[in-house]
């Protein structure tokens, strides 16, 4: 189901779904039917966006006002722009709070809807709070909520490895 979740969202069809996650494609039908089923609003929404970006001229104008072309025989990606377009706007208001926290100097890689940072051993819960404050905040009334992880001297160390 969660392959079929992010291939509908990422704009892959059944074929492409079952070709990455090794499902058949009778299986990977079912479960985009599920998922329409269970989360009709994607599929209407999905809808809506396609008919809105062809009234402008196969543009789509993201929550925040940015125009987004697509492309005529593509206009099933609009999902993938929307949600796409949002995690940007998100991280772009995260980095702008990084810095009014005087903190981008320690920053050394934004990653989807990551960040990573570098900072002395004896400031790392300081600079960890204050990293889940800045990327905390309501984008028109949705929460967004960040919590910070520590690592070691690496990003592997975050994920089991310390290369």
């Amino acid at each position: 189901m969660k392959g079929a979740g992010f291939s509908k969202v990422y704009g892959g069809g059944v074929r492409t779904a079952a070709r990455q996650t090794g499902a058949s494609e009778e299986a990977m039908a079912r479960a985009f039917a599920e998922c329409d089923r269970l989360y009709p609003e994607i599929k209407r929404e999905s809808r809506r966006w396609q008919r809105k970006a062809y009234e402008f001229g196969m543009v789509f104008v993201s929550a925040t006002g940015r125009r987004l072309p697509l492309d005529r025989d593509r206009t099933y990606a609009v999902v993938n722009y929307a949600c796409r377009s949002v995690a940007r706007d998100c991280l772009g208001q995260a980095l702008l709070n990084i810095e009014e926290a005087g903190l981008l100097d320690m920053l050394k890689l934004p990653i989807h809807d990551e960040v990573l940072l570098s900072a002395p051993r004896e400031d790392v819960r300081d600079v960890a709070c204050a990293i889940e404050k800045a990327m905390t905040f309501d984008l028109y009334g949705v929460p967004i909520e960040a919590t910070a992880e520590t690592g070691g001297r690496s990003w592997g160390s975050l994920y089991g490895s310390d290369f």
